[in-house]
């Protein structure tokens, strides 16, 4: 019955869905540089979600922030900022450690946390295209790589340590969740609730 928290950078950005099933993708600074509102999400299905925010013609300035659902543009907007601004400010780069199924102020009670289950979460340093978000939904597992920054399947999980397996060692820290690998899926997921993972180590996230 409340806001539940996909992931948070700190001072950066957030994604987050609401009771009914829609979803934002918004920054961390009450809204002020970006927020996008993405489609009702059915309870109890697996569904691929992507944001992706692109610089716009140097006419036009500012940037393009893109949301897509199961491979599909699903939203895309350059003009929500506070007080009817383009947005001009992008994603902001932060050095705050990444949380997954939770937002980073929440921790001591987790009161909004995640119920459910994340798999194959990915970020990279440059907006993918259309094209590559189709790809990504249909399992590819060779999209810009060199651009990749984080990755975390959820295979392995060792002294409660998720591997980050993009290179860059952003490894993850469980908290209080578990490592399913259920009978109709061919690779493990991480099952949330009440839960955060942080990154420990590694290269910045954003760059």
């Amino acid at each position: 019955d409340d806001w539940r928290n996909l992931y948070d950078i700190p001072d950066a950005h957030l994604f987050e869905f609401a009771p009914s099933g829609g979803f934002d993708w918004r920054a961390e600074n009450n809204n002020q540089d970006f927020h996008i509102n993405g489609p009702v999400i059915p309870d109890g299905e697996w569904a691929h979600v992507a944001a992706t925010m692109s610089n716009n013609a140097d006419d036009v300035g500012g940037f393009t922030a893109d949301l897509f659902v199961n491979g599909q543009l699903a939203n895309s907007d350059d003009q929500w900022q506070s007080n009817s601004f383009n947005n001009q400010a992008g994603v902001r780069d932060a050095g705050s450690d990444l949380y997954l199924g939770i937002l980073w102020s929440q921790k001591p009670g987790n009161p909004d946390a995640w119920a459910g289950g994340i798999d194959d979460f990915k970020i990279w340093n440059t907006a993918l295209t259309s094209e590559q978000i189709a790809a990504l939904y249909d399992k590819s597992d060779s999209v810009a790589r060199d651009s990749l920054v984080a990755e975390y399947k959820f295979d392995t999980l060792t002294d409660d340590i998720i591997i980050d397996s993009s290179g860059h060692e952003n490894h993850g820290r469980l908290v209080g969740g578990e490592i399913i690998n259920p009978i109709n899926s061919g690779g493990s997921y991480l099952n949330l609730n009440y839960s955060l993972t942080s990154n420990t180590t590694g290269d910045p996230l954003t760059q």
